[in-house]
């Protein structure tokens, strides 16, 4: 049941803060909201929402409490709790407690509670977009999964042998694609939204060799694939195939010409050597079962599979390369360490084929997003870090050893989480790998956390 009580009290201070009266407008997941109690406003330059409004709008949970001056909103397990007047906020999830600043405080207009709207993106992984020209919010409930986890904690990687030589060019672009009319922000809104690190994809399309097309989505625990065939007049459904995920989490999907390749997995946290935390499974183009590769604790030294990374696969002959990521067993330090993981696969007898500990020669930490490319025999590996290094790194190797290349160095403090930097893509050419990303202007920037980059004069993002 959706809560929220005020209650009069009186107010025994006053805030000078800048109120400018314009218009807003508020889109949720693509509709306009309506507020009938009190309307959003722009406060010291930040657009603040009515809490009791986010309760209608976003169905969650709101209530006031009047003696701590506090607002609490609750979804999906995920807790916060604001305070008038208070620069951060409380985040719960989990068992877990943690602090979150806050870019402007709540306030008090005329006995309402207005929140900033930001406090919902940190919260509860909503993607919010804010439209000047059009004077709009949109906010977008299901690009990221609503979830509150602590920044991932890093080690530096012990000194590597490995050379410096550039595997390729990487030449950083000039221009910018930027959206600057409303109906460009109506049609982009997904597009615009920037977490701090990756997630696995949840939907993919593959183009058959006979001219087919499978569309691949993956929800509640299945993947279902549907494959169209294209007639005179248009496509029709030619197979509809569901499969459930074999582990609790899902890490990646892959196609080739003749088979499917799923990766699932289980947490470890216990550290068994012996518990199966990543399997990988082989699939016909019916999607039956054909083979699998269990791979336990002792092999990859791992507690959570696939954390807060995106993960690739590509495969080059008899060979499956499964570029993704982990939380790794605890160092010496007591602390599990989030970094990437690289698993090369012989996908005939579906072994593992490569040693993994600690850190691996292409080690990156933290590595919010991983790519991958097999370049005649060569692995090449793209990484979004943001501590050893905090960079977009390549690492190319034909053996054990890779010799690397900063495509883009990040300014901020080693394992800051906020970089300000996605990537879009990775491809090669005939003598180059092309590298797409967007980032934001870091000239001006003055500060980076787990959560922001302080300072930055607008949001949006140039793609290079």
């Amino acid at each position: 049941m959706k809560k929220f009580t005020f209650v009069a009290v009186l107010l025994t201070f006053c805030l000078a803060r800048k109120v400018l009266a314009r218009d807003i407008s508020v889109y949720a997941d693509g509709e306009e909201a309506r507020f009938t109690e009190a309307a959003p406003q722009i406060i010291d330059g930040r657009v603040m929402l009515p809490a009791r409004s986010v309760a209608d709008i976003l169905g969650i949970t709101v209530e006031w409490n009047a003696e701590g001056q506090t607002v609490t909103l609750a979804k999906g397990g995920v807790t916060a709790v604001l305070q008038i007047g208070a620069v951060s906020m409380e985040l719960r999830s989990g068992g877990r407690v943690e602090t979150a600043p806050l870019d402007s405080s709540p306030v008090l207009v005329d006995w309402r509670a207005l929140i900033p709207v930001r406090a919902l993106e940190r919260a509860f992984g909503y993607a919010v977009t804010w439209a000047d020209d059009a004077s709009a919010v949109f906010i977008d409930t299901v690009t990221v999964p609503p979830t509150v986890t602590a920044p991932p904690t890093i080690t530096a990687p012990p000194t590597s042998t490995a050379a410096t030589k550039a595997p390729a060019t990487a030449v950083q672009g000039s221009g910018a694609v930027k959206a600057d009319s409303y109906s460009a922000y109506l049609q982009n809104r997904v597009s615009l939204a920037f977490p701090r690190w990756s997630d696995v994809p949840d939907s993919y399309l593959i183009a058959g060799a006979d001219g087919s097309k499978t569309v691949v989505v993956v929800k509640d625990g299945k993947i279902s694939a549907q494959t169209y065939k294209e007639t005179s007049a248009a496509f029709e459904l030619s197979r509809d195939k569901t499969v459930a995920y074999e582990l609790p989490l899902f890490g990646g999907f892959f196609a080739t010409e003749n088979n499917y390749f799923a990766a699932f997995g289980q947490t470890n946290e216990l550290e068994n050597d012996e518990k199966e935390t990543i399997r990988i499974v082989k699939y016909d183009l019916a999607f039956n079962k054909v083979a699998q590769v269990s791979i336990n604790g002792a092999q990859i030294r791992t507690t959570i599979p696939f954390e807060a990374g995106r993960g690739a696969m590509a495969t080059d002959g008899n060979i499956l390369v499964f570029h993704t990521s982990r939380e790794r067993y605890k160092s010496s330090d007591g602390l599990n360490h989030q970094s990437q993981l690289t698993l090369i696969i012989d996908a005939v007898n579906m072994t593992l084929l490569n040693q993994v500990a600690d850190f691996q020669d292409n080690h990156v930490s933290h590595s919010f997003d991983q790519r991958v490319l097999l370049d005649g025999g060569e692995r090449v590996l793209l990484d979004h870090g943001d501590a050893y290094p905090r960079s977009l790194i390549l690492h190319k190797s034909a053996g054990e050893d890779y010799e690397s290349v900063e495509i883009l160095k990040i300014p901020g403090p080693t394992g800051a989480n906020a970089t300000g930097v996605s990537v879009g893509g990775f491809s090669s050419g005939a003598e180059n790998y092309l590298a797409v990303y967007n980032s934001i202007e870091h000239s001006p920037d003055t500060g980076y956390d787990s959560y922001t980059v302080s300072g930055a004069v607008n949001e949006q993002r140039d793609i290079y």
